[in-house]
């Protein structure tokens, strides 16, 4: 993933830069800027596909509600204490 990233970020900065060259530096031939265009454009296409693996990433690993005040039937399972008592999970994870 952090690899994809890094990809992303770079092809960011080639498309900014494309971008940001002197305008009247020197004449372009209109093949010169045909070629620029298309080196954007597959930058552009490599950005998307990025995008859209980074999507679905996310919406493999998401889970499926906010897991707020979520009911669990325990109905089944052997329980200690109060049946009706409250439970709060709180998950904790360091993301290195």
């Amino acid at each position: 993933m952090k690899g994809k990233l890094l990809r992303t970020h770079l092809s960011a900065l080639v498309f900014g830069a494309a971008l940001a060259a002197p305008a009247g530096a020197q004449q372009t031939s209109t093949e010169d800027l045909r070629k620029d265009i298309e080196s954007i454009r597959e930058t552009l296409r490599v950005i998307q596909k990025d995008i859209q693996e980074i999507k679905e990433s996310l919406a493999r690993s998401a889970p499926a509600s906010s897991g707020l005040n979520v009911v669990l039937d325990l109905a089944s399972n052997p329980v200690r204490g109060e049946r009706n008592a409250k439970l709060t999970l709180v998950e904790f994870s360091d993301y290195q």
